[in-house]
């Protein structure tokens, strides 16, 4: 048996760790990696985002090289974190309700209730939704068509055509 595998009651009593609590753990670990991640999908770009309207409307100081620099950085690879962002989202939700339907008092955990953490886990689920889907909206909004016009110039630019056109 492995460190891992037991558990010291504050009663000092070493017991063997339950599948629940190693359940328990890697919903954790798995909530910890969705909140961290998230913070490079939303909240970072948010931040540069608002820098960068605040700037336009002279609120501001224009953002720095090296954060702008970055900031481009992260529109190359938007699609991706916005996809990655979304299952995150959803392992997020459905671990929280897994954790509802699941109450580990009914393997043998002897601490207390669980239901604060899992309130304020959905308060947190809730304002990284919205965080998502403000982020979605500015995409669909701002950066969808500027992609899609810049690709159709390219594609109409690189056609043969034997009409004239001024640009």
């Amino acid at each position: 048996m492995t460190q891992q595998d037991i558990n010291i009651e504050p009663s000092g009593d070493i017991k063997p760790q339950s599948s629940s609590n190693k359940t328990h753990k890697t919903f954790v670990w798995s909530a910890l990696v969705v909140g961290l991640s998230h913070t490079f999908c939303c909240i970072i770009p948010g931040i540069f985002s608002l820098l960068a309207l605040l700037s336009v409307f002279g609120f501001s100081i224009a953002l720095p090289g090296w954060a702008a620099s970055l900031h481009a950085i992260t529109h190359s690879y938007e699609l991706y974190i916005i996809g990655v962002s979304g299952v995150l989202l959803a392992v997020g939700w459905a671990s929280l309700w897994y954790s509802r339907k699941h109450d580990c008092h009914e393997t043998g955990c002897h601490h207390s209730t669980c239901q604060p953490r899992k309130r304020n886990v959905n308060k947190v689920l809730l304002f990284a939704t919205g965080l998502f889907m403000i982020n979605l909206g500015i995409y669909i909004a701002y950066h969808m068509p500027s992609t899609e016009t810049a690709s159709t110039e390219i594609i109409h630019n690189d056609h043969a055509h034997e009409h004239d056109h001024e640009h």
